[in-house]
């Protein structure tokens, strides 16, 4: 049985934080958005939400530069990506799982659903 998906994703999106002690729940959220963009990219396909697609979705989290300059690896968000891409690479070749939906639930735990 593989691991769980929403295990490993919370795995990779701590590869975008500076300190893995501290975050803020905001800054996870565009952490978890991108790991599943990464995810993504390697197992769905490498243009998946290229070229900036995905920034309209990273515009709708309301939270400042101030706080993501403090938390995050980097500003670059495609550097962040690609950090998280060849993490998977490495660590999970084999797992072709493909991410549907990716969110919170009422209980503040994360769900990954995936096909």
């Amino acid at each position: 049985m593989p691991r769980k998906l929403s295990e490993i994703i919370i795995e990779i999106a701590m590869i975008g934080l500076k300190n893995h002690k501290f975050c803020e729940s905001e800054v996870m959220h565009i952490l978890f958005f991108l790991a599943h963009v990464a995810w993504n990219r390697d197992t769905k396909e490498l243009d998946y939400y290229s070229n900036g697609e995905y920034l309209r979705h990273i515009k709708e989290f309301k939270i400042s530069k101030t706080k993501l300059k403090r938390q995050l690896i980097s500003d670059n968000w495609e550097f962040i990506i690609s950090k998280m891409l060849k993490y998977k690479q490495d660590k999970y070749s084999k797992d072709k799982r493909i991410i549907t939906l990716i969110g919170y639930t009422p209980w503040e735990t994360l769900r990954v659903e995936w096909e």
